[in-house]
């Protein structure tokens, strides 16, 4: 099973021990990316990776140079709610080919690993 389908089967897991994800209330908040990100390997042109939201509708702000991709997300966090209860999966779209750039969590303020088919 790929990264993603763990993320899904951790994500479908989590859903079911949860009554509901969605309150009443909250706010559009920044979030950490979660994980490592996946990508087919150098030459893919986009990018999976999870958030720490639960159903909360993430987006994101991309910025991208000859080294360095850099991810900001942002999604819904219902009002009291535990924004690790599940997470939802964000597919990001490059300019250009990965190559052997890095990526950076604008949220977490830090490089994140990166997993591709070559690793599974």
């Amino acid at each position: 099973m790929g990264q993603i389908g763990k993320w899904i089967a951790t994500a479908a897991l989590s859903a079911v021990a949860l009554t509901a994800c969605v309150e009443t209330g909250g706010s559009r908040q920044p979030v950490s990316l979660l994980g490592e990100v996946y990508a087919t390997g150098p030459e893919a042109v986009e990018v999976e990776v999870g958030v720490s939201s639960c159903n909360g509708d993430p987006t994101f702000e991309l910025t991208e140079t000859d080294q360095t991709i850099t991810i900001a997300a942002e999604s819904w966090i219902p009002s009291g709610s535990d924004r690790n209860d599940c997470l939802d999966v964000i597919v990001v779209q490059l300019d250009q080919p990965l190559g052997d750039r890095s990526i950076f969590d604008d949220v977490a303020g830090q490089t994140v690993g990166l997993v591709t088919d070559a690793d599974q």
